[in-house]
């Protein structure tokens, strides 16, 4: 961990870094979207933005789990943001009490860095103050608390296990007007993706209707035009399509069930965030 805490700590120092890692990788910035039920209370239903990836590690931010902190409480020498309602994002389980941001504006700023088109991302303090100094302090600016870290090998290995998959990131989902649900709605694209790539289930999935996975399943193609209805033909489908489609319907039926008992709970997060976001507020006040 020590190892890790260092590299990350390296990264934060300067804005170049988060870019341009020492190692770096042919990857572009991707979201990695966890699966359903993933242990790590940190990462429950989590959007992760992939900044970075080499060979020392990875690193990014969850986009979708913002705390009951507001900019105000956080800044409270900001003027600017008196009445807003704007919330801090928990970034991530390491460096906690770290402020990174991501921005979305055509315009570079100085001291962040492009990951994206029209988005930037940096951890300069000077600036953040700069930003919400601005007419409109909070337009297309997300402030994050903590990131996520990632060793040597260590992400790779939880992808290989299936806790996460890829896809593309894009300013519309890391900036969602409604980042409660923006988990549940990428997952099924995700794991659609994988379906029609032919990625097979995980390993001790549950099983649906093994029993006539042996036979070709009949299925009825689309009848031409003037067609009687006794004029279809039947044609084979393959069992590992049909198997694929209920493994689909399956996973989605127990992510919908899982979202409205975390919604009726009150705690979408997963964690117990509660009692760590007021001493967070307070570390704010006396950091920034």
């Amino acid at each position: 961990m020590a190892p890790l805490r260092s590299f990350l700590a390296c990264m934060l120092a300067g804005l170049a870094p988060l870019a341009a890692p020492a190692a770096p990788s042919s990857r572009p910035p991707e979201l990695l979207v966890a699966r359903v039920d993933l242990p790590d209370p940190n990462f429950h239903d989590a959007v992760v933005l992939l900044t970075q990836q080499g060979a020392d590690g990875a690193v990014g931010v969850i986009v979708n789990h913002p705390t009951e902190v507001t900019l105000a409480q956080a800044f409270p020498d900001e003027k600017r943001l008196e009445g807003a309602d704007d919330r801090i994002f928990f970034g991530g389980p390491v460096l906690r009490d770290v402020a990174l941001f991501a921005l979305r504006s055509p315009t570079p700023w100085l001291g962040a860095s492009t990951i994206l088109p029209g988005v930037q991302i940096g951890s300069n303090s000077a600036l953040l103050h700069q930003l919400l100094g601005r007419d409109k302090p909070t337009e297309g600016l997300r402030v994050f608390a903590g990131l996520a870290g990632w060793g040597p090998g260590q992400l790779e290995a939880e992808i290989a296990r299936g806790d996460w998959r890829r896809i593309p990131a894009d300013a519309e989902s890391i900036f969602d007007a409604k980042p409660e649900t923006l988990w549940r709605r990428l997952y099924r694209r995700a794991f659609a993706t994988q379906v029609f790539d032919g990625i097979a289930p995980p390993v001790g999935a549950p099983a649906l209707r093994e029993a006539r996975l042996d036979r070709p399943v009949t299925a009825v193609t689309s009848m031409p035009v003037g067609a009687r209805r006794g004029d279809r033909e039947p044609r084979a489908l393959r069992p590992c399509a049909v198997f694929h489609c209920a493994r689909l319907r399956h996973r989605l039926s127990s992510a919908n069930r899982r979202w409205r008992r975390a919604m009726s709970g009150g705690d979408v997060l997963g964690r117990s965030g509660g009692r760590g976001e007021p001493r967070l507020a307070a570390a704010w006040s006396g950091r920034w």
